[in-house]
């Protein structure tokens, strides 16, 4: 019996591996030809990187406390990732031998791709490797250096404080296959991990050409983009190449500032590298483009989609969520895909408010930490909230980026391109091998075989003479949506001027440009109810059918048609959450969440406790807290002080004499919340 297992077993694995490997040599480079990129371990990349990296700066050698340093992570966990590559127990090892290792590992259990810059995914049992990450592209595939990104960010959904059912999250970020991958991406190889034996042996069940095969593809390609923008910026980060870069969004280049640049740069790459989407989130709304729930539990693949169910993982994996409204905005989903990741373990990074008057994580503030301008705001008079904010993060990478691009042209290649041998159409420009749309337009197509597009709503066209694509842009205060739609902006409605050639319903074109189409704002309102509308179920906007909507009304749409309905529109209006909480709406419901610092207890929310080596004199046996300040009916003294008592003789809190403690109790963001006023010497 026992024989017949193992023997059946190793069939199994056989016929796993056979698959694998019959699939790397399916591997779809799409349009791209994979001659023009470097080859995987060409030694001037890889010495190149390894200067960069390497204490020594030699370019010849590299270290285990080196690539510790640089990925963030312990000792040990690089001193596992020398086993798993079988290198020598050296503290150093060339950066040529640590390079072929990893890709002798990827080839044998992996999908290597053929050439460095090239970045592969998978879905289900497909291999694609059509990702050009080649560091002059990185430059095009993000947004102008001053460009901002579009103020499309919504409330993070997160949930209920309190809620016995959440737990931590089973997702590792250190695994043997995510070190390797990691290392890799330092050496601009781009590999993908093989799907488990469930997806490896599991029958197609998707059509290459349907919309949401090439919806998925475009998002894991966005994903892989994403990763390669934080590997160079790591890079120029660990090279010194990005002073006035922290300075512009940090306002510091200290010590604390970088160390927390390479723990929220790693803490994104890491979650990327391990991400599993959900598209369409069961929670977006029509201002996101995704959003993720740090604080969620570890779901199942059916609470997925189940929108009273916030995942923060599945399995082993990081669950990011994202929206339709992503599809229409290609400029933006690699920063966006970074922004969010960052919001993940273990940044943790908020979406802070911009008032000083008002603690970092209130919501009900303006500004929001959205866009270049409040973020240099930040950084100029609010450091420690820019060290924490997602949006500043998302500069510092795309500056870095945009600025070094010119010096990674690879090695290998100095000659300059010719101008490109053939003509784009109206409204696009060369860009490489293929036609780009201007700025404000977008390519679409008719629907002719031929003629296949990155994306439905790409900027680029797969083919330059390609007659059944064109670039066009929709009217004023409309945004395009997959399939060449156009739909106007919120608080806007579609009117035509003539009936020929140009139907519209409230809200959408029928064609992309139609020039009878335009977008009409909504009549004046004594208030703007739209952020009320969001909290109702599917809103149609602040009209329906030229009727401008009551306070206590919403509208319901259904198709073409619009009706209206009562609606509830803030939950939170008779919700108590008890002392140091605020409600917030989620999924349509009341939700009590715990202040930042403080964290759910059984009997509500309490200060965060950190331990210290300090021991302060309390006049009771009890813990001590950072920074926070209680009144004297809530707490046996007056205050919590700044420092803990350790285990001491075996009594958890021992006393010590108050001469012992020095020190400054810091003002804590609540304190305004409290009555309370600033930090004191003691």
């Amino acid at each position: 019996m026992v024989r017949t297992l193992g023997v059946g077993l190793l069939v199994q694995a056989l016929t796993a591996c056979w698959a694998l490997r019959a699939g790397r040599e399916d591997a779809d480079l799409g349009n791209l030809s994979f001659s023009e990129f470097p080859p995987l371990c060409d030694e001037g990349l890889v010495s190149q990187t390894c200067r960069h990296l390497s204490g020594d700066g030699s370019g010849t050698t590299i270290g285990k406390a080196d690539i510790a340093k640089v990925l963030f992570k312990t000792e040990e966990q690089i001193q596992h990732l020398w086993q798993v590559l079988d290198l020598p127990a050296d503290e150093l090892a060339t950066c040529l031998d640590v390079c072929n290792a990893i890709t002798e590992y990827i080839k044998d259990w992996h999908v290597l791709p053929p050439r460095s810059d090239l970045a592969c995914y998978t879905i289900g049992r497909r291999w694609f490797c059509d990702a050009d990450v080649r560091p002059d592209q990185l430059k095009i595939a993000g947004l102008s250096e001053e460009q901002d990104l579009p103020d499309l960010h919504d409330q993070e959904s997160q949930p209920v404080a309190g809620a016995t059912s959440y737990r931590k999250p089973e997702a590792e970020v250190a695994t043997s296959w995510h070190l390797v991958e990691r290392v890799a991406n330092l050496f601009r190889i781009f590999p993908a991990e093989s799907p488990g034996r469930e997806e490896a042996f599991a029958p197609p069940t998707m059509d290459d050409s349907s919309d949401y095969t090439s919806t998925i593809r475009v998002i894991m390609r966005s994903g892989q983009i994403a990763e390669a923008f934080l590997g160079a910026a790591l890079r120029a980060f660990e090279n010194n190449m990005t002073g006035n870069q922290m300075l512009r969004w940090f306002g510091a280049d200290d010590a604390n500032v970088e160390r927390n640049i390479r723990l929220t740069l790693n803490s994104a790459a890491d979650l990327l590298s391990k991400a599993h989407f959900v598209y369409p989130g069961p929670t977006c709304t029509k201002k996101q483009l995704a959003y993720a729930l740090p604080n969620g539990i570890d779901c199942s693949r059916l609470q997925l989609s189940d929108a009273g169910v916030p995942c923060a993982s599945y399995g082993a994996k990081f669950v990011l969520y994202v929206c339709p409204l992503f599809m229409s905005h290609p400029k933006q989903q690699v920063l966006t895909l970074i922004h969010e990741a960052s919001h993940h373990a273990m940044a943790f990074t908020e979406d802070v408010c911009a008032d000083p008057t008002k603690p970092p994580e209130e919501w009900n503030c303006t500004p929001k930490g959205y866009g270049r301008a409040t973020c240099r705001l930040l950084a100029e008079h609010m450091q420690a909230r820019a060290l924490i904010n997602a949006d500043n993060y998302c500069y510092y990478v795309q500056d870095v980026v945009d600025q070094n691009s010119p010096e990674w042209v690879p090695v290998w290649r100095s000659e300059p391109r010719n101008a490109a041998p053939f003509t784009c159409p109206p409204l696009s420009v060369p860009r490489g091998s293929l036609c780009s749309c201007q700025h404000g337009n977008h390519c679409f197509q008719d629907g002719a075989e031929g003629c296949q597009l990155k994306s439905s709503t790409s900027l680029q066209f797969s083919l330059p003479s390609c007659e059944d694509c064109r670039c066009a842009r929709c009217p004023l205060n409309a945004r395009l949506l997959p399939g060449g739609i156009c739909e106007c902006n919120e608080q806007f409605h579609c009117s035509t001027t003539s009936d020929s050639g140009c139907y519209a319903d409230l809200r959408n074109f029928s064609v992309l440009s139609c020039p009878t189409c335009f977008c009409q704002r909504a009549p004046p309102k004594t208030k703007s109810m739209y952020k009320e509308h969001r909290l109702c179920t599917e809103p149609c906007g602040s009209m329906v059918l030229g009727q401008v909507l009551a306070e206590n009304r919403c509208a319901k749409c259904k198709g073409t048609d619009c009706y209206l309905y009562d609606c509830t529109l803030d939950p939170c209006k008779d919700k108590s959450c008890g002392k140091f909480a605020y409600c917030k709406a989620w999924a349509g419901k009341p939700q009590c969440r715990c202040f930042s610092q403080y964290r759910q207890g059984s009997d509500g929310c309490h200060p965060v406790i950190q331990e210290n080596d300090r021991c302060c004199y309390t006049g009771k046996s009890q813990s001590l807290i950072r920074a926070v300040w209680v009144p004297r009916e809530l707490q046996p003294t007056n205050w919590y002080f700044k420092h803990i008592c350790p285990t001491v003789d075996g009594i958890k809190w021992r006393k010590a004499p108050r001469t012992e403690c020095t020190g400054v109790i810091y003002q804590h963001p609540d304190n305004h919340l409290l009555g309370l006023g600033k930090g004191v010497e003691i």
